[in-house]
């Protein structure tokens, strides 16, 4: 059947449907045959329809009608907040419409004619999907909801002899990791220990520094904070882990509120600079919390949240390079020439530089020297303040100090010494 023998069909028959009918084929087939023609309706098409489906962190919208003309319009009609929403996909259909109506025994006797009605239509389809899983979106929602986003009172300081930076590392936190030490031989840790450890360690670290001139406080913060980075209890790289702790949700909350406390607790005593560095455990939840810290924290000229998605951050101080990244996907050896390479004119600058690394749970430091005309590379794996899971236990990685550290950096002269503390629910 061509196109012209199915437009013939229809107006015979008045209707697709009776047309298909008497030809003994499905409608579809029948429309198919009519693509680009003139579709044939008894009646015109007097209601636009919207249709709305949502299955778990994604949404579809099919418009059907005249008045919308664009997936704008349609997100409007719709009340789509693309602060929570953000487009996959967008398409636009358009065809007419006609049909015959009129005919038939007038009131006068007289047999009319039917009238051939046009109507032009739209179709517009949307496909969203959620910029962040429901559960850490409800999450978010759920800390704002009682948060006092007022400013906060600012500070009076005064210029310092000999001003230090302040690098609070403390990495690999893994909140909502399980281990039950009665299984493993070690110390059990679970979501209120991750808590109680973290907020103690800070509180320590700041307390040992008081005595030096510090006028900034450099807090990195991703590094695998959260052990998963999704509510079926995956990483980032869709590894399945088994050992988790209470549902992601309350995981996410209780994280968040640590990092905030943290964060007030460092800007008692300096400018704080946050830092996020992606995970390999938590690289899309580790970001939701850096974006709700900079949410939180938003016109605060003392703290300042740096986001960016950049796996390799760097940052200057005095005569220092520092150079941030989690670590697992670069030889150590490699270091020295990124760094080199991503920021020559820092390298330059700097009489010392230095990597600060995570992921492997233990402290070590490399030194590197390339050349006379330089001064050489240090490499420092920073100590995690993480139970041991049943994982590491069978690895045998059982002898590793859960441990957190904040290192002082002189601007005129480099590195002057750090700070250790020990995990308080292991003492």
């Amino acid at each position: 059947m061509n196109k012209q023998e199915a437009e013939d069909l229809v107006k015979k028959h008045g209707s697709v449907s009776a047309a298909a009918r008497a030809a003994g084929i499905p409608r579809s087939t029948l429309r198919h045959h009519l693509a680009g023609s003139i579709a044939i309706h008894k009646e015109p098409l007097k209601e636009e329809s919207i249709e709305r489906k949502v299955a778990r962190d994604d949404m579809s919208l099919t418009y059907l009608g005249k008045k919308i003309r664009s997936p704008e319009e349609l997100l409007k009609e719709c009340h789509i907040d693309l602060r929570i929403w953000e487009i996959v996909e967008a398409a636009i259909n358009n065809w007419e419409v006609g049909g015959k109506r009129g005919g038939g025994q007038g009131k006068d006797g007289r047999w009319k004619e039917d009238k051939l009605w046009k109507m032009p239509l739209l179709q517009i389809k949307v496909k969203l999907r959620r910029k962040a899983p429901k559960p850490i979106q409800d999450a978010i929602l759920d800390l704002l909801k009682d948060k006092k986003l007022h400013k906060l009172p600012p500070l009076k300081r005064t210029s310092l002899p000999d001003p230090h930076l302040l690098e609070v590392s403390i990495n690999d936190a893994h909140f909502g990791k399980l281990c039950l030490g009665k299984l493993n031989g070690c110390s059990s840790y679970d979501l209120n220990t991750a808590r109680h450890d973290y907020v103690s360690a800070v509180d320590e670290l700041l307390l040992k520094a008081r005595t030096y001139s510090i006028n900034k406080i450099l807090f990195p913060i991703g590094n695998d904070f959260f052990h998963v980075d999704n509510w079926v209890g995956e990483t980032a790289n869709g590894t399945r882990v088994s050992s988790t702790d209470d549902v992601f949700q309350e995981v996410f909350k209780v994280g968040c509120n640590s990092v905030e406390y943290a964060i007030r607790r460092c800007r008692e005593v300096a400018d704080v600079e946050v830092l996020w560095v992606p995970g390999n455990h938590d690289r899309a939840t580790s970001w939701y919390l850096t974006m709700l810290m900079q949410a939180t924290f938003k016109g605060d000229p003392h703290v300042h949240v740096d986001s960016s998605n950049a796996e390799r951050k760097y940052r200057s101080y005095g005569v220092s390079l520092l150079g941030f990244t989690h670590g697992e996907e670069i030889s150590m050896r490699d270091l020295p020439l990124i760094m080199a390479t991503d920021v020559p004119d820092a390298w330059a600058a700097a009489k010392g530089r230095h990597w600060r690394l995570a992921h492997w749970h233990k402290k070590k430091v490399m030194r590197f020297v390339a050349a006379d005309s330089f001064n050489g590379v240090t490499a420092t794996v920073l100590p995690s303040l993480s139970g041991t899971d049943l994982w590491h236990y069978r690895k045998g990685f059982v002898n590793t100090a859960r441990t957190a550290e904040a290192t002082l950096w002189s601007e005129q002269h480099g590195l002057s010494g750090y700070f250790s503390t020990n995990a308080r629910s292991a003492a």
